[in-house]
């Protein structure tokens, strides 16, 4: 997993040829920006932008995990807590759906704080639990992009 600022992303758009345009369309958006998926390549890059107020208790919460895609969480606006934790370290609760490209599972959570301008990228073998906590005053905005792998 990688957590650094937006102003940092230079660093790390050779990683992934998608990584500068997902960078180039996250650096567009504030707390304003309508819910909603932006298409950068159909099927492969978007970013799916969201606002979040409440969230469930976080010990009703599982990790994600995917195969298929590589994340990256970005806070546009507020602040949260966002729950990691290496694939090896956990139990599955609900097996990998091929069709949704997602397994659930439960563990130990490790804990990062994400404040606007920061963002996460999260790789198949990181396990997340993305909006852990919503610790702004009122709504906060994020996005999170996804690129096939």
């Amino acid at each position: 997993m990688i957590v650094d600022s937006i102003n940092n992303c230079g660093l790390y758009e050779k990683v992934n040829e998608s990584f500068a345009k997902i960078f180039e369309v996250l650096k567009t958006l504030d707390e304003n920006s309508e819910p909603g998926k932006i298409v950068i390549d159909e099927g492969n890059v978007w970013v799916n932008v969201q606002k979040i107020e409440e969230r469930p208790p976080v010990s009703s919460m599982k990790f994600e995990e995917h195969r298929k895609f590589i994340d990256v969480h970005y806070i546009v606006h507020g602040k949260e807590s966002f729950g990691y934790s290496n694939t090896d370290r956990l139990t599955v609760t609900i097996p990998y759906s091929e069709e949704k490209d997602i397994e659930f599972s439960e563990g130990e959570i490790s804990k990062v704080y994400l404040s606007a301008g920061d963002f996460c990228v999260t790789y198949p073998h990181d396990a997340h639990i993305p909006s852990m906590e919503n610790l702004s005053d009122g709504v906060m905005t994020r996005a999170v992009a996804k690129i096939r792998v």
